[in-house]
């Protein structure tokens, strides 16, 4: 069989793009490849194993699982079912934050819910001189991000911790005198909203990565209140959170309430959705 006639039967079913993509990846072959070359004549069991990777996608099965891997930030990262898939809008928490911290600079990052270690690894990456901190309170994770900071050759600049939040870090962190930049992708979900996800997101990646609670904020309260503590001992230039566009009000009355002279600054993403929320102590607001 062909593979333009294999891909004519998957492009039925399923995205055009999702199907070059499978097929390619049942080739170990790149899409371009893929189609430059339909005349190809593809073995029986390697039709066998795209039909199948077909029908799992028709059933709600994400392409990043499918793949093992999805694309972030220029670069790809392994992803299982104990990780949220890495998403576009979280690029702009990690361009905001790089632009805080100078090339030559020896800063201290911290990736609070690291997951797949994207914005980790990304952040040792682009930064050569920062050290990174990942911290998630899942050891399934953990194992995940450490594998992809080990692809991208920044483990030995990346220190892994199994925490809650930021608890690891408050609990054994020594004081240091380079400045702290902290990232985190907090649940902002709230269970109602997790409830009437897609089949397909519920099914196939971790509730507690989606599942704020009952108002979605469940996590940054408690993150709020370590970060003070935190900050007490420490210098953190700035803090850069993901959020729901809709929670904005209730996170400018929460920050009121919990880090009340910390200034906010409220960032768009492309969509023109408030996407990160930027903080700063009081010492930084003007620097």
């Amino acid at each position: 069989m062909h593979a333009a006639t294999l891909l004519q039967w998957a492009r039925l079913r399923i995205d055009v793009r999702d199907a070059d993509l499978l097929l390619a990846y049942a080739l170990h072959r790149e899409r371009e490849w893929l189609l430059a070359h339909p005349e190809t004549t593809i073995h029986p069991s390697h039709a066998t194993r795209f039909r199948r990777m077909v029908i799992r996608r028709t059933r709600g099965e994400p392409l990043a699982h499918l793949l093992g891997t999805q694309w972030f930030f220029g670069r790809t990262f392994r992803v299982t079912h104990d990780v949220l898939i890495p998403r576009p809008e979280t690029e702009l928490s990690v361009e905001l934050a790089l632009g805080t911290v100078p090339i030559s600079e020896p800063t201290t990052i911290i990736d609070v819910g690291t997951g797949s270690g994207c914005i980790a690894v990304t952040m040792a990456a682009e930064r050569p001189r920062a050290r990174v901190i990942a911290l998630d309170a899942s050891p399934s994770a953990l194992h995940i991000a450490r594998h992809n900071a080990r692809t991208h050759q920044v483990r030995d600049r990346i220190a892994f911790h199994q925490s809650n939040l930021l608890d690891f870090q408050i609990k054994n962190g020594k004081m240091k005198n380079a400045p702290f930049v902290i990232l985190a992708n907090l649940p902002y979900l709230t269970t109602a909203e997790w409830r009437a996800l897609p089949n397909s997101l519920r099914t196939f990646e971790p509730r507690n990565a989606f599942d704020g609670g009952r108002d979605g904020l469940y996590c940054f309260r408690t993150f709020f209140r370590q970060l003070s503590s935190f900050a007490t001992h420490h210098r953190v230039r700035s803090v850069f959170l993901e959020i729901d566009p809709q929670r904005k009000p209730a996170l400018t009355r929460l920050t009121q309430q919990r880090v009340p002279h910390w200034h906010r600054g409220w960032h768009r993403d492309l969509a023109d959705r408030w996407r990160v929320l930027e903080l700063r102590p009081p010492e930084m607001k003007h620097q």
